[in-house]
Protein backbone atom coordinates (compact mmCIF):
# COMPACT_ATOMS: atom_id res chain seq x y z
CA UNK A 1 0.00 0.00 0.00
CA UNK A 2 1.57 3.42 -0.85
CA UNK A 3 1.62 6.00 1.95
CA UNK A 4 1.15 9.80 0.93
CA UNK A 5 2.96 12.42 3.01
CA UNK A 6 1.96 16.22 3.36
CA UNK A 7 3.72 19.22 3.25
CA UNK A 8 4.10 19.88 6.70
CA UNK A 9 5.50 15.61 7.11
CA UNK A 10 7.87 16.39 4.49
CA UNK A 11 9.11 19.52 5.84
CA UNK A 12 9.32 17.20 9.16
CA UNK A 13 11.87 14.83 7.60
CA UNK A 14 13.72 17.07 5.81
CA UNK A 15 14.70 18.99 9.34
CA UNK A 16 15.17 15.22 10.91
CA UNK A 17 17.59 14.92 7.98
CA UNK A 18 19.40 17.54 8.76
CA UNK A 19 19.90 16.86 12.22
CA UNK A 20 21.28 13.95 11.84
CA UNK A 21 23.55 15.27 9.00
CA UNK A 22 25.40 17.80 11.05
CA UNK A 23 25.52 14.97 13.92
CA UNK A 24 27.51 12.89 11.56
CA UNK A 25 30.00 15.54 10.46
CA UNK A 26 30.52 16.66 14.31
CA UNK A 27 28.77 19.95 14.32
CA UNK A 28 27.14 20.84 17.31
CA UNK A 29 23.46 21.80 17.90
CA UNK A 30 21.81 23.34 21.05
CA UNK A 31 19.35 20.72 22.73
CA UNK A 32 17.52 20.65 26.15
CA UNK A 33 19.42 18.69 28.65
CA UNK A 34 18.70 15.14 29.02
CA UNK A 35 16.09 14.43 31.29
CA UNK A 36 16.87 12.92 34.94
CA UNK A 37 16.16 9.19 35.87
CA UNK A 38 12.83 9.35 38.05
CA UNK A 39 13.62 8.52 41.90
CA UNK A 40 11.13 7.53 43.67
CA UNK A 41 8.63 4.91 44.01
CA UNK A 42 7.24 5.95 40.58
CA UNK A 43 10.99 4.25 39.09
CA UNK A 44 10.73 1.41 41.09
CA UNK A 45 7.62 0.63 39.67
CA UNK A 46 8.18 1.15 35.91
CA UNK A 47 8.11 -1.26 33.83
CA UNK A 48 11.13 -2.36 31.45
CA UNK A 49 9.40 -3.66 28.87
CA UNK A 50 5.68 -2.98 27.55
CA UNK A 51 3.21 -4.82 29.43
CA UNK A 52 0.87 -6.59 27.26
CA UNK A 53 -2.25 -5.62 27.01
CA UNK A 54 -4.98 -7.93 28.27
CA UNK A 55 -4.38 -11.33 30.13
CA UNK A 56 -4.00 -14.56 27.66
CA UNK A 57 -7.06 -16.56 27.38
CA UNK A 58 -7.00 -19.53 30.56
CA UNK A 59 -6.32 -22.83 29.91
CA UNK A 60 -9.69 -24.99 29.21
CA UNK A 61 -10.35 -27.31 32.37
CA UNK A 62 -9.73 -30.69 31.61
CA UNK A 63 -13.27 -32.60 33.18
CA UNK A 64 -13.91 -36.30 32.37
CA UNK A 65 -18.09 -37.34 32.61
CA UNK A 66 -18.81 -40.88 32.40
CA UNK A 67 -21.73 -41.98 31.01
CA UNK A 68 -24.30 -44.71 30.30
CA UNK A 69 -26.01 -46.56 28.01
CA UNK A 70 -25.05 -45.72 24.48
CA UNK A 71 -27.82 -44.65 23.40
CA UNK A 72 -30.31 -42.04 21.46
CA UNK A 73 -30.63 -40.19 25.02
CA UNK A 74 -27.36 -39.88 25.35
CA UNK A 75 -27.46 -37.73 22.16
CA UNK A 76 -26.62 -33.70 23.82
CA UNK A 77 -23.85 -35.09 25.77
CA UNK A 78 -22.24 -36.13 22.47
CA UNK A 79 -23.25 -33.11 20.54
CA UNK A 80 -21.41 -30.75 23.33
CA UNK A 81 -18.38 -32.48 23.02
CA UNK A 82 -18.75 -32.45 18.65
CA UNK A 83 -19.91 -28.96 18.34
CA UNK A 84 -17.56 -27.58 20.70
CA UNK A 85 -20.53 -25.99 23.12
CA UNK A 86 -18.29 -27.04 26.37
CA UNK A 87 -15.13 -25.62 24.95
CA UNK A 88 -17.12 -22.25 24.99
CA UNK A 89 -17.70 -22.79 28.43
CA UNK A 90 -13.61 -23.23 29.16
CA UNK A 91 -14.02 -26.84 29.17
CA UNK A 92 -12.30 -29.46 27.96
CA UNK A 93 -15.05 -32.45 28.18
CA UNK A 94 -13.73 -35.86 27.60
CA UNK A 95 -17.44 -38.20 27.65
CA UNK A 96 -16.44 -41.67 28.66
CA UNK A 97 -18.47 -44.78 28.36
CA UNK A 98 -18.65 -47.36 30.59
CA UNK A 99 -21.19 -50.16 30.54
CA UNK A 100 -23.81 -50.07 33.29
CA UNK A 101 -24.41 -47.30 36.38
CA UNK A 102 -23.38 -49.66 39.02
CA UNK A 103 -19.84 -49.55 37.79
CA UNK A 104 -20.49 -45.95 37.29
CA UNK A 105 -21.14 -45.14 40.96
CA UNK A 106 -18.35 -47.06 42.49
CA UNK A 107 -15.42 -45.03 40.19
CA UNK A 108 -17.49 -41.97 41.15
CA UNK A 109 -16.68 -42.87 44.70
CA UNK A 110 -13.12 -43.80 44.34
CA UNK A 111 -12.81 -40.13 42.62
CA UNK A 112 -12.03 -41.41 39.36
CA UNK A 113 -15.44 -39.31 37.94
CA UNK A 114 -16.05 -36.14 38.98
CA UNK A 115 -19.22 -36.04 37.48
CA UNK A 116 -21.93 -38.66 35.18
CA UNK A 117 -24.82 -38.79 32.60
CA UNK A 118 -26.92 -42.03 34.09
CA UNK A 119 -30.22 -43.23 35.11
CA UNK A 120 -31.59 -41.74 38.07
CA UNK A 121 -32.08 -45.28 40.39
CA UNK A 122 -28.03 -45.78 40.86
CA UNK A 123 -27.43 -42.31 42.35
CA UNK A 124 -30.96 -42.84 44.58
CA UNK A 125 -29.86 -46.70 45.53
CA UNK A 126 -25.94 -44.83 46.78
CA UNK A 127 -27.86 -42.25 48.81
CA UNK A 128 -30.28 -44.76 50.26
CA UNK A 129 -27.50 -46.28 51.46
CA UNK A 130 -25.42 -43.13 53.26
CA UNK A 131 -23.92 -42.27 50.22
CA UNK A 132 -23.62 -38.74 48.71
CA UNK A 133 -24.67 -38.71 45.01
CA UNK A 134 -26.81 -36.29 44.13
CA UNK A 135 -28.76 -35.78 40.84
CA UNK A 136 -27.78 -31.39 39.38
CA UNK A 137 -30.34 -32.09 36.87
CA UNK A 138 -32.64 -33.99 34.57
CA UNK A 139 -32.12 -34.11 31.13
CA UNK A 140 -34.73 -36.82 30.38
CA UNK A 141 -37.52 -37.02 33.29
CA UNK A 142 -39.16 -40.40 32.12
CA UNK A 143 -38.69 -43.78 30.54
CA UNK A 144 -37.91 -43.29 26.38
CA UNK A 145 -37.80 -47.27 26.92
CA UNK A 146 -39.99 -49.84 26.00
CA UNK A 147 -40.33 -53.20 25.66
CA UNK A 148 -39.99 -55.17 22.38
CA UNK A 149 -41.24 -59.11 22.21
CA UNK A 150 -41.79 -62.21 19.94
CA UNK A 151 -45.30 -61.70 18.32
CA UNK A 152 -46.73 -64.42 20.19
CA UNK A 153 -46.72 -62.48 23.47
CA UNK A 154 -49.53 -59.89 23.26
CA UNK A 155 -49.53 -58.29 26.80
CA UNK A 156 -47.42 -58.02 29.50
CA UNK A 157 -49.25 -60.29 31.92
CA UNK A 158 -48.04 -62.85 29.18
CA UNK A 159 -44.19 -62.59 30.44
CA UNK A 160 -45.19 -64.62 33.97
CA UNK A 161 -42.09 -67.17 33.44
CA UNK A 162 -40.42 -65.67 30.99
CA UNK A 163 -36.72 -64.44 30.04
CA UNK A 164 -36.25 -60.35 29.88
CA UNK A 165 -33.77 -58.81 28.72
CA UNK A 166 -32.14 -55.80 30.53
CA UNK A 167 -28.79 -53.80 30.24
CA UNK A 168 -27.66 -54.25 33.77
CA UNK A 169 -29.35 -54.77 36.98
CA UNK A 170 -29.45 -50.97 38.48
CA UNK A 171 -29.81 -49.48 34.85
CA UNK A 172 -32.81 -47.60 33.73
CA UNK A 173 -33.59 -50.59 31.37
CA UNK A 174 -33.84 -52.73 34.91
CA UNK A 175 -36.06 -50.06 36.33
CA UNK A 176 -37.97 -49.89 32.80
CA UNK A 177 -38.99 -53.59 33.25
CA UNK A 178 -40.10 -53.12 36.91
CA UNK A 179 -42.39 -50.75 36.02
CA UNK A 180 -43.71 -52.33 32.81
CA UNK A 181 -44.18 -55.35 35.30
CA UNK A 182 -45.54 -53.41 37.87
CA UNK A 183 -48.48 -51.90 35.24
CA UNK A 184 -49.58 -55.47 34.79
CA UNK A 185 -49.97 -56.74 38.40
CA UNK A 186 -46.31 -58.69 38.27
CA UNK A 187 -43.70 -58.62 40.47
CA UNK A 188 -39.59 -58.76 39.29
CA UNK A 189 -39.25 -62.75 40.47
CA UNK A 190 -42.53 -63.37 38.31
CA UNK A 191 -40.45 -63.60 34.98
CA UNK A 192 -36.53 -63.99 34.63
CA UNK A 193 -34.25 -60.54 34.52
CA UNK A 194 -31.36 -61.25 32.44
CA UNK A 195 -28.42 -58.98 31.76
CA UNK A 196 -26.59 -58.55 28.44
CA UNK A 197 -24.15 -56.18 29.03
CA UNK A 198 -25.63 -53.26 27.03
CA UNK A 199 -28.21 -52.09 24.50
CA UNK A 200 -26.89 -53.39 21.47
CA UNK A 201 -26.30 -57.06 23.19
CA UNK A 202 -30.50 -56.55 24.54
CA UNK A 203 -30.92 -56.37 20.81
CA UNK A 204 -28.79 -59.17 19.74
CA UNK A 205 -30.29 -61.45 22.58
CA UNK A 206 -33.84 -60.74 21.23
CA UNK A 207 -32.93 -61.57 17.52
CA UNK A 208 -31.30 -64.64 18.49
CA UNK A 209 -33.95 -66.14 20.56
CA UNK A 210 -31.97 -66.10 23.95
CA UNK A 211 -35.18 -63.39 25.47
CA UNK A 212 -38.47 -63.80 24.73
CA UNK A 213 -38.64 -59.90 25.54
CA UNK A 214 -35.88 -56.31 25.71
CA UNK A 215 -35.64 -53.13 27.19
CA UNK A 216 -34.69 -51.08 24.47
CA UNK A 217 -35.01 -47.47 23.27
CA UNK A 218 -34.61 -45.57 20.03
CA UNK A 219 -32.59 -46.38 17.73
CA UNK A 220 -32.49 -50.06 18.88
CA UNK A 221 -35.86 -50.41 19.10
CA UNK A 222 -36.42 -49.67 15.49
CA UNK A 223 -34.46 -51.79 14.50
CA UNK A 224 -35.90 -54.88 16.43
CA UNK A 225 -38.93 -53.65 14.67
CA UNK A 226 -37.75 -54.03 11.29
CA UNK A 227 -36.38 -57.68 12.10
CA UNK A 228 -40.67 -58.54 12.73
CA UNK A 229 -40.91 -58.19 16.44
CA UNK A 230 -43.14 -55.94 17.99
CA UNK A 231 -43.83 -53.23 20.86
CA UNK A 232 -45.29 -54.60 24.06
CA UNK A 233 -45.11 -52.02 25.98
CA UNK A 234 -45.05 -48.27 25.41
CA UNK A 235 -43.93 -47.18 29.19
CA UNK A 236 -44.29 -43.30 27.88
CA UNK A 237 -48.07 -44.11 27.58
CA UNK A 238 -48.52 -46.15 31.11
CA UNK A 239 -49.28 -42.96 33.33
CA UNK A 240 -47.12 -42.46 36.76
CA UNK A 241 -45.11 -45.96 35.89
CA UNK A 242 -43.64 -44.01 32.94
CA UNK A 243 -41.64 -41.04 35.27
CA UNK A 244 -38.49 -41.75 36.22
CA UNK A 245 -35.18 -39.41 36.00
CA UNK A 246 -34.31 -41.67 33.19
CA UNK A 247 -31.19 -39.54 32.55
CA UNK A 248 -29.61 -37.23 34.57
CA UNK A 249 -26.65 -35.08 35.76
CA UNK A 250 -25.29 -36.42 38.82
CA UNK A 251 -22.10 -35.06 41.47
CA UNK A 252 -20.62 -36.03 44.57
CA UNK A 253 -22.58 -33.53 47.10
CA UNK A 254 -18.97 -33.11 49.22
CA UNK A 255 -17.38 -32.24 45.67
CA UNK A 256 -20.32 -29.76 44.80
CA UNK A 257 -20.01 -28.03 47.74
CA UNK A 258 -16.55 -26.61 46.67
CA UNK A 259 -17.09 -23.56 45.12
CA UNK A 260 -14.26 -23.78 42.39
CA UNK A 261 -16.47 -27.07 41.60
CA UNK A 262 -19.69 -25.48 42.13
CA UNK A 263 -18.59 -23.05 39.43
CA UNK A 264 -17.38 -26.07 37.31
CA UNK A 265 -20.62 -27.73 37.20
CA UNK A 266 -22.25 -24.50 36.20
CA UNK A 267 -20.41 -24.35 33.37
CA UNK A 268 -20.86 -27.96 32.34
CA UNK A 269 -25.21 -27.40 32.95
CA UNK A 270 -24.53 -24.01 30.55
CA UNK A 271 -23.26 -26.35 27.51
CA UNK A 272 -25.25 -29.11 28.36
CA UNK A 273 -28.36 -26.82 27.92
CA UNK A 274 -27.18 -25.17 24.76
CA UNK A 275 -26.74 -28.85 23.63
CA UNK A 276 -30.25 -29.83 25.08
CA UNK A 277 -31.84 -26.91 22.05
CA UNK A 278 -29.73 -28.42 19.25
CA UNK A 279 -31.24 -31.93 19.90
CA UNK A 280 -34.24 -30.70 19.65
CA UNK A 281 -34.24 -28.54 16.57
CA UNK A 282 -31.04 -29.55 14.41
CA UNK A 283 -31.32 -32.95 12.72
CA UNK A 284 -28.07 -32.83 10.65
CA UNK A 285 -26.15 -31.81 13.50
CA UNK A 286 -28.13 -34.35 15.82
CA UNK A 287 -27.69 -37.21 13.36
CA UNK A 288 -24.15 -36.73 13.06
CA UNK A 289 -23.46 -37.30 16.60
CA UNK A 290 -25.75 -40.17 16.89
CA UNK A 291 -23.80 -42.12 13.58
CA UNK A 292 -20.32 -40.96 14.88
CA UNK A 293 -21.38 -42.39 18.60
CA UNK A 294 -23.44 -45.46 17.79
CA UNK A 295 -21.97 -46.59 14.68
CA UNK A 296 -25.13 -46.02 12.99
CA UNK A 297 -25.34 -45.32 8.73
CA UNK A 298 -29.01 -46.00 8.42
CA UNK A 299 -30.00 -42.38 7.39
CA UNK A 300 -33.85 -43.84 8.09
CA UNK A 301 -33.06 -45.08 11.60
CA UNK A 302 -31.17 -42.07 12.44
CA UNK A 303 -33.94 -39.42 11.45
CA UNK A 304 -36.61 -41.19 13.29
CA UNK A 305 -34.09 -41.52 16.16
CA UNK A 306 -34.13 -37.45 15.81
CA UNK A 307 -37.67 -37.50 15.58
CA UNK A 308 -38.26 -39.14 18.74
CA UNK A 309 -35.82 -37.08 21.02
CA UNK A 310 -36.87 -34.19 19.77
CA UNK A 311 -39.99 -33.86 21.63
CA UNK A 312 -38.15 -35.94 24.81
CA UNK A 313 -35.89 -33.80 25.92
CA UNK A 314 -37.95 -31.50 28.43
CA UNK A 315 -37.66 -27.64 28.30
CA UNK A 316 -36.01 -27.39 31.83
CA UNK A 317 -33.19 -29.60 33.22
CA UNK A 318 -34.82 -29.57 36.12
CA UNK A 319 -35.24 -32.67 38.24
CA UNK A 320 -39.02 -32.87 38.38
CA UNK A 321 -39.69 -34.47 42.31
CA UNK A 322 -42.93 -36.13 40.70
CA UNK A 323 -40.78 -38.19 38.47
CA UNK A 324 -38.34 -38.78 41.87
CA UNK A 325 -41.15 -40.31 44.18
CA UNK A 326 -42.22 -42.69 40.95
CA UNK A 327 -38.83 -44.03 40.47
CA UNK A 328 -38.50 -44.76 44.94
CA UNK A 329 -41.51 -47.16 44.08
CA UNK A 330 -39.40 -49.25 41.66
CA UNK A 331 -35.97 -49.45 44.17
CA UNK A 332 -35.40 -52.75 45.62
CA UNK A 333 -34.69 -51.15 49.05
CA UNK A 334 -36.30 -51.17 52.40
CA UNK A 335 -36.48 -47.33 52.88
CA UNK A 336 -37.11 -46.54 49.10
CA UNK A 337 -40.93 -46.22 49.30
CA UNK A 338 -41.03 -43.43 52.63
CA UNK A 339 -38.12 -41.60 51.71
CA UNK A 340 -38.12 -38.00 50.93
CA UNK A 341 -37.92 -37.74 47.13
CA UNK A 342 -36.41 -34.14 48.03
CA UNK A 343 -33.38 -35.63 49.22
CA UNK A 344 -32.24 -36.80 46.20
CA UNK A 345 -31.85 -33.80 43.84
CA UNK A 346 -30.90 -30.20 44.40
CA UNK A 347 -32.17 -27.73 42.03
CA UNK A 348 -30.19 -24.68 43.34
CA UNK A 349 -27.73 -24.46 40.35
CA UNK A 350 -30.25 -25.30 37.89
CA UNK A 351 -32.53 -22.38 39.25
CA UNK A 352 -29.48 -19.63 39.35
CA UNK A 353 -28.42 -20.37 35.66
CA UNK A 354 -32.38 -20.10 34.62
CA UNK A 355 -31.94 -23.85 32.47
Amino acid sequence: MVHTIGRRGALGLLAAGIALLLAACGGSTSSAPAPRAAEGPAASAAPTAAAPTANPPAAPVALTVAYTPASGPMVPLWIGVEEGLFAQQGLAVTAEFVGGSSPIVQAMLSGQYPMAVLGGGAPALNRLEGGDLLMIAAPGSAFSIDAWSKPTITQVADLRGKIVGVTRFGSSTHFAAIAMLASAGLQPDDVVLLQTGGVSESLAALLSGQTDAVMLAPPQNLEAQRAGYHQLAMLSALGDYGLFPELVVTVRESWLQQPDHRALAARFLRGYAAAVQIARTDAATTTRALRKYLKLDDDAVLQATYEYYRTYFPDSLRVPERSVANMLQTLDHPAARTADPRQFFDNSLVDELGL
